[in-house]
């Protein structure tokens, strides 16, 4: 069961403009990261959610999309998720960074399986001005925009696929199809 969620729990950049979410959905999903490991279990990780108008397009606009996409700005307006949870480290709970990083790649771990077992699709989205979110979000000197993952219904079909040894791994399109080459078993295992 985790493997077919995992297979489904796939960066997606296309979504249902049209299917709101409701906060709820998004508290349900934050709510399960509570239950996950946590660096000394010091649990720094804070959330901000974001599904309605203007947010969701004041957040959209500070994202960069599909960084091995070439000529890619993201979704067009009728493809844009529907929701956005921000995660942030609070540095009066852990101030080494390094540590909170992983807890933040656990967290958004959980999120995409949580929205997977919804139907839903996110992206976990780094590059984006960090400055500009703080503002908008209204955050904190001691709270810090870490990763936003975008949430919604999605549109596209992603296709995984083996990566044979020497293969890239980076991710492409082929029309409406995104594929995401995967290492084999095989070459994982030492």
């Amino acid at each position: 069961m985790i493997k077919d969620l995992l297979t489904k729990a796939r960066s997606c950049r296309r979504y249902d403009a049209t299917h709101a979410l409701d906060e709820s959905v998004l508290r349900e999903m934050v709510d399960n990261t509570r239950f996950a490991s946590s660096g000394a279990n010091l649990q720094p990780l804070k959330y901000k959610l974001v599904c309605t108008q203007p947010m969701l397009d004041q957040i959209f606009a500070i994202l960069k999309w599909g960084a091995a996409l070439k000529d890619y700005s993201g979704p067009e307006p009728q493809e844009r998720p529907t929701g956005y949870i921000i995660i942030t480290a609070d540095k009066s709970l852990a101030p080494n960074t390094a540590a909170t990083e992983k807890d933040v790649g656990i967290a958004a771990c959980v999120l995409a399986l949580s929205a997977a077992e919804r139907g839903l699709g996110t992206c976990m989205i780094a590059i984006f001005s960090h400055p500009k979110c703080k503002e908008l979000l209204e955050l904190g000197d001691g709270c810090e925009p870490m990763l936003v993952v975008a949430v919604g219904k999605p549109v596209e079909q992603i296709v995984l696929e083996d990566a044979q040894p020497g293969q890239p791994t980076t991710y492409y399109r082929e029309g409406l199809v995104h594929h995401v080459p995967k290492r084999r078993l095989e070459d994982i295992l030492l």
